[in-house]
């Protein structure tokens, strides 16, 4: 990082032999202008930025001395360098109180004298600076984890006001390891030097993202050194839309958060997720975006699971979870969908004979598994890898005669759910008796009749609760329950909940 020096004397001669004293840039500096009193570098201190000031102490207009006291009550944090002809320190003692950090004496001024003292200011820069930011970011995760009292102070900071608008910069984790806290520190360091040397300090958004700042009109810069630095090639970076103020971050960065999860499921390590361009720019080159794909349902997987016939079935699973990841879907809808795919197989199971904590474990496991892939890769694994659980249970499976019978009766109830159906029903419709009917449901199913049409019932209630706007009274009407205080009672036994925290949830 290049350091900004402002050079001021009343002297042409002197501001040119400091000037051509030493190579600047080589040594790590900028000299960012030549004024000729203290009137004038105060004026310049908003436009040019200095770092150090490099200043004579007798001038006219201002004195040297007059424009250390203003620095030090409106930049502080700049490192002052004084300039005297004379040789007795305490003429420029008191510009020591107030902040100065050495004094080179005119006569002897030298290149090696003039970078000793420009480093010795730089150190103690440095040394503000590392406060500065620990500082910076405590009071920044204080205002987004909701203390209100300290967006005043970000607001007195001059230096974060320059940033903005500016975006956001999250990556994947916080490092979890005993290194943590060094790790952070090495990764803010390239960050900031890929941020072309602008103030970086980091924070964490939603109390638990790591991220910083980029300044809008180096948003682009920012991205190509990202891309082109393989020491960045361990993380995943999402770069937000630039904001204008860290209130309008704060308003946001629930969303921020979800932004960064639900991208991630998607990319690998080693990109860039802009959120201002479509797709995800891996650092290691141009990514391609997904091609969305064509209408993709489930209908022939739950066709081919009431036909019993599996193999096909959890082919069209895999497909269909496939064709959502390439069209890149969104992650909670996508995996909602494969849980409850295979919680219709689950269900079709318990009509046969399986030891119940075989299929308990393998619906735990289905949800666990699932819900807890972090990516799209591990997702479909996962996936997999239940499908071969499955194929495995059915596989092991000892149907009973009277599966054919259990089967059509289930049938019929899932066609007819919403009649007044009793067991009376199924002994007319076919031709069993009564007793046989009653001991054969719940020695085949693990349910009784009314135990299987209430729970048909109550499924069939909650997707009504989820996809339409009807009135509780009517979907109790529409799923075959007359009395709806009844069907209140009915659901909230099998789901746990009523029928309107049920809706308030899912929508």
């Amino acid at each position: 990082m290049a350091y900004n020096v402002l050079i001021v004397d009343d002297e042409l001669i002197i501001r040119q032999g400091i000037e051509y004293l030493i190579d600047w840039e080589k040594e790590g500096f900028h000299l960012v202008g030549k004024v000729k009193n203290g009137q004038e570098a105060l004026d310049a201190m908003e436009k040019l930025h200095p770092d150090i000031v490099i200043t004579d102490v007798e001038m006219p207009v201002m004195s040297g001395l007059e424009l250390a006291e203003e620095l030090s009550k409106h930049w502080p944090q700049v490192r002052m360098i004084m300039l005297s002809a004379h040789s007795d320190f305490e003429y420029v003692r008191p510009a020591f109180a107030l902040g100065a950090v050495d004094y080179i004496l005119k006569p002897s001024l030298s290149p090696q004298e003039l970078v000793k003292v420009l480093r010795k200011s730089v150190k103690g820069l440095q040394q503000v600076e590392e406060s500065s930011k620990a500082k910076r970011s405590r009071i920044i995760n204080r205002y987004l984890a909701g203390y209100e009292d300290s967006l005043e102070e970000l607001e007195k900071d001059p230096a974060l006001a320059r940033l903005f608008p500016a975006s956001v910069v999250l990556f994947d984790e916080l490092p979890s390891s005993k290194n943590a806290d060094k790790r952070l520190e090495e990764l803010n360091e390239k960050l900031e030097a890929a941020n072309s040397g602008d103030l970086s300090c980091g924070f964490l958004i939603a109390q638990n993202y790591p991220a910083f700042l980029v300044r809008e009109s180096s948003r682009d810069q920012f991205k190509a050194k990202l891309a082109g630095d393989s020491s960045f090639c361990a993380a995943c970076f999402f770069i937000s839309k630039p904001y204008a103020s860290f209130q309008d971050i704060k308003q946001n960065q629930s969303t921020l958060a979800n932004q960064l999860m639900s991208s991630l499921f998607y990319a690998s390590k080693k990109t860039v997720i802009d959120e201002m361009q479509a797709g995800i720019i891996p650092l290691t080159g141009v990514g391609q975006q997904a091609q969305s794909c064509a209408s993709n349902s489930l209908d022939d997987y739950e066709a081919s699971l009431k036909a019993s016939n599996f193999d096909q079935a959890f082919k069209q699973l895999q497909d269909y979870a496939r064709n959502e990841v390439a069209a890149h879907a969104e992650e909670s809808r996508l995996k909602s969908a494969v849980v409850n795919a295979i919680y219709s197989f689950v269900n079709l199971l318990e009509v046969f004979r399986l030891e119940k904590d075989h299929i308990r474990y393998f619906k735990l496991n289905c949800y666990a598994l699932i819900h807890n892939a972090k990516n799209a890769d591990e997702f479909l694994r996962q996936l997999d890898a239940l499908i071969e659980d499955g194929k495995a249970l059915v596989a092991g499976y000892q149907v009973t005669e009277s599966r054919g019978e259990i089967a059509m009766m289930m049938d019929y109830i899932q066609q007819h759910y919403n009649e007044p159906l009793q067991l009376q029903t199924l002994v007319d419709q076919f031709g069993f008796s009564y007793a046989y009917l009653s001991s054969l449901f719940s020695e085949k199913s693990s349910e009784t009749f009314s135990e299987y049409l209430n729970r048909i019932r109550i499924e069939k209630a909650c997707e009504l609760l989820i996809k339409t706007d009807s009135s509780i009274s009517e979907i109790a009407q529409e799923t075959g329950y007359t009395d709806s205080g009844y069907f209140s009672k009915v659901f909230k036994k099998q789901t746990g909940m009523t029928p309107r925290t049920y809706r308030r949830r899912n929508s």
